[in-house]
């Protein structure tokens, strides 16, 4: 999978906060990670109960379908394959 700017810019942070107060960079580097993670879509937990929505794969919350980011945890998210799933899911009832 190719990385993502943020990604990109975050390892290379990480490299040159090698050589610099260690303690302190790797603070800002965490927080980064965390944003990074979350700007990085992710696919949902398929909820075969709901048709209209699933699960946020972070927090596991019940996000309504087509949302680009979960409102309890702010998670990314990525519907390609759930919606996949949920048509499968309507065709065979």
């Amino acid at each position: 999978m190719k990385q993502n700017k943020y990604q990109e810019a975050l390892d290379f942070l990480q490299e040159e906060c090698r050589t610099i107060k260690k303690g302190e960079a790797k603070k800002y580097v965490e927080v980064l990670q965390e944003l990074v993670n979350k700007a990085t879509p992710k696919e949902l937990i398929y909820g075969k109960e709901y048709i209209s929505f699933d699960h946020c794969p972070t927090c596991k919350e019940v996000v309504p379908i087509h949302v680009n980011y979960c409102s309890n945890c702010g998670q990314k998210l990525d519907w390609e394959k759930a919606v996949e799933k949920k048509e499968l899911m309507k065709d065979a009832v």
